[in-house]
């Protein structure tokens, strides 16, 4: 237990610092893609860890925890070895944690919340769900499944060249309108199996063009609180998981719903996202607003400077 959980701190601690470090080491017109970038990995490390460690697992649990222990030194080597030096500004805790008083931070998160919370709701279930597609065979399962994964990474990357092109309130807009209709959709979309790879990539696509949107936000609200703003929103994502999946879970008992029925039910609780998301794009009183797109962040430097006597170097992408 006391292993899971400090396994589970290093993954929370990573994926806010490979956030943060990706948008402070490019340039401020590449930073949608850079984000992406780092998250378009994460997608694909999960969704090709679960079946490699179930094959390596076949030979012994202590084999699989062994290669994951050598991914993640194999990792820290490249790390330490090609990623360029970011800086924070010398800041207090409390300066850090100041954006967290503004209205528009929680609000942001709400719509992620939002977005994770209704597509768990079915994607828990989301085997079951296709078995009017697949007949409950695991290879067609097998097929559908992958053509949603291959979608949330595309859809992430997409959304990382968008919002450096366009408003990423606008991309966002766009993904959650796509996003609803196909979760309603659900029950005739999953009854044969053309349909529903269709469906599971597009489905997959809209919800991988959420998250680099808000990151994209958050960055523009609290520049130097990038690691806390960024953390924040990782962390928002593995409770919507759980209650998502339990959500879908009461709705089954408590009301006899059939898996694929989950959707529309999903696509209720997503259908709030867009609309507190379109009051928070209008309302920016009270934060300041965000800033504009080609603002530099205040850490990024480039690799022949120096650090300065006010900033505190971040060697690993982890500041204190």
């Amino acid at each position: 237990m006391i292993g899971n959980a400090v396994t589970a701190v290093g993954a929370g601690v990573i994926t806010a610092a490979a956030s943060s470090t990706a948008a402070a080491v490019v340039a401020p017109e590449r930073r949608g893609r850079a984000l992406a970038f780092g998250l378009g990995g994460l997608t694909l490390a999960t969704a090709l860890g679960m079946p490699l460690g179930t094959l390596i697992g076949g030979a012994g649990w202590q084999l699989t925890l062994s290669a994951v222990a050598g991914v993640g030194v194999l990792a820290a080597l490249g790390v330490a070895a090609g990623l360029p030096r970011a800086e924070l500004p010398a800041a207090s805790l409390a300066d850090r944690l100041r954006p967290l008083g503004q209205a528009r931070v929680p609000a942001l998160l709400a719509v992620t919340s939002l977005v994770v919370l209704g597509a768990y709701t079915l994607y828990t279930y989301v085997v079951p769900a296709l078995r009017g597609a697949t007949g409950g065979s695991e290879p067609l399962s097998s097929l559908v499944l992958p053509a949603m994964g291959a979608g949330t990474p595309a859809g992430t990357l997409a959304a990382g060249r968008l919002v450096d092109r366009r408003d990423p309130a606008g991309v966002l807009t766009g993904a959650l309108l796509v996003a609803v209709p196909a979760l309603a959709l659900t029950p005739v979309a999953v009854r044969g199996l053309a349909s529903a790879l269709v469906w599971a990539v597009v489905w997959g696509v809209t919800v991988g063009m959420v998250v680099v949107p808000q990151q994209h936000r958050l960055l523009a609200l609290g520049p130097t609180s990038a690691p806390v703003l960024l953390g924040l929103t990782s962390s928002a994502l593995y409770p919507d998981v759980a209650l998502g999946g339990r959500l879908g879970g009461l709705a089954q008992e408590s009301f006899g719903l059939a898996p694929a029925a989950l959707g529309p039910l999903g696509a209720a609780v997503t259908a709030l996202a867009p609309l507190w998301h379109l009051t928070t794009a209008r309302d920016k009183s009270g934060d300041g607003g965000e800033r504009p797109r080609d603002t530099p962040l205040p850490w990024m430097r480039s690799k022949s400077s120096s650090p300065t006597p006010s900033a505190r170097p971040c060697g690993s992408g982890t500041c204190s």
